[in-house]
């Protein structure tokens, strides 16, 4: 499991390289459109294509990061009374079915991706901006979201054997938390 782990947790790295990539165009290109439209009267086009497609991407690339870290607003409130096995027992459930549902979502995101391939689909607007950039980035971060249910998963289904899972926060001998290594390139 350990591999798995290494191996989704340097995938969210990359995810969030891209998402920094992705939010550093838009502040740019925003930036630019605000000077060129206010200042020359000129607005940048395609401005609000480009923008929007990467706000998509931006927002849904940081799923799967936020669910390993526990990040994700989660209302319990109907939980409160129930066991702790019965708790553990429903989020194993919610978390099969989430992977379940993300799964379809990737194969659906793929045959989307090779049909906009296909037939060359782009915006409609003054710049035409690829539909297909957007969609392949969109199955990437689905891939990651459905492995990260399955991450949680299978670690939720260890928990349940007794066998132990390594934290992925340590500390170190001074007694100082750690940063996670699978986070760290290299």
């Amino acid at each position: 499991m350990d591999w798995f782990n290494k191996l989704l947790g340097r995938a969210n790295w990359v995810g969030n390289i891209i998402a920094s990539i992705f939010l550093a165009g838009i502040a740019l290109l925003m930036g630019a459109e605000i000077v060129a439209r206010y200042v020359f009267n000129r607005p940048i086009p395609g401005t609000w294509e480009i923008v929007g497609g990467s706000m998509a991407v931006l927002t849904t690339i940081g799923f799967a990061f936020a669910l390993t870290e526990g990040s994700h607003i989660r209302v319990d409130i109907a939980l409160q009374k129930l066991s702790p096995e019965v708790k553990h027992r429903m989020l194993l459930g919610a978390y099969f079915v989430g992977f379940l549902v993300t799964a379809i979502l990737c194969w659906q995101l793929v045959l989307a991706a090779r049909y906009s391939i296909s037939i060359r689909e782009y915006t409609m607007g003054l710049v035409r901006v690829p539909v297909y950039v957007t969609r392949s980035i969109f199955i990437f971060s689905a891939l990651l979201f459905c492995l990260a249910f399955l991450q949680l998963f299978i670690k939720g289904l260890m928990k349940d054997t007794g066998r132990k899972e390594r934290q992925p926060h340590e500390t170190d001998k001074a007694g100082e938390a750690q940063p996670p290594t699978w986070i760290l390139p290299g």
